[in-house]
């Protein structure tokens, strides 16, 4: 089983969380679940992948399925589909009195790269950096694990290199723990192997936290227990 994606997105004043997980062979299923901050969740995606399995599955197209699934989740929500009617009728009078000012005057009499300038720092008002973090298996308190992470930015989708990372477990039973703080690589991404320490009772989580030039992101990870 690929244990899946996980992205927080910041719009309109919310944060909104996609998690995208693979359910594995006996149930080849690949489901997006959306929350809302406060983890309740609003909406929920699903794709299933029977027709992938032949003898096995080819874990590069189920990967490949789960991004494709999980960026379209997160171009949903850019786009505005989980705002309420009212909410969507201000976005569209507020970008209605945008080009209204804009487009004030005609293209004829704009220079064409005041109209490019225009452009691009419409552009710039909605890129913030989206962080992706994938997991190699459960995140069980004891054990090891490798993270996978990739910080992007949401719009150009340039890859983010000398991103700051940093990952903090969090428990109900200690004192926050850092166990990673490091980089991303020149295409953005960062591989952490991490053993997670074993705790007596309670409850814990990871939090990967970064920070760049371009902004910051932060995602959150509940860890099971050992069974």
């Amino acid at each position: 089983m690929i244990v899946g994606f996980n992205t927080d997105i910041k719009h309109r004043g919310r944060t909104y969380h996609v998690q995208t997980e693979d359910h594995g062979l006996k149930n080849p299923l690949v489901e997006s679940l959306v929350y809302l901050s406060g983890g309740r969740i609003i909406d929920k995606h699903q794709s299933r992948y029977e027709e992938m399995i032949d003898g096995g599955v080819d874990e590069a197209r189920v990967v490949q399925l789960m991004e494709n699934q999980h960026r379209r989740v997160i171009q949903l929500i850019k786009s505005d589909h989980y705002l309420s009617d009212e909410e969507k009728a201000q976005v569209a009078k507020e970008q209605e009195e945008k080009l209204r000012v804009i487009g004030a005057a005609s293209e004829d009499e704009r220079p064409f790269d005041e109209l490019v300038g225009a452009w691009l720092d419409e552009q710039e008002e909605d890129e913030e950096i989206e962080l992706i973090m994938q997991t190699g298996g459960p995140l069980v308190l004891g054990r090891k694990t490798e993270l996978r992470l990739k910080v992007a930015k949401s719009v150009s989708r340039g890859a983010v290199a000398g991103a700051r990372l940093r990952i903090t477990l969090i428990s109900t039973v200690g004192e926050p723990e850092l166990l990673f703080d490091g980089e991303t690589d020149r295409m953005g991404e960062a591989r952490v192997d991490l053993t997670l320490p074993a705790l007596e009772g309670g409850n814990a989580a990871i939090i990967v936290k970064c920070e760049s030039e371009f902004g910051a992101a932060e995602l959150r990870q509940l860890v099971q227990r050992a069974a």
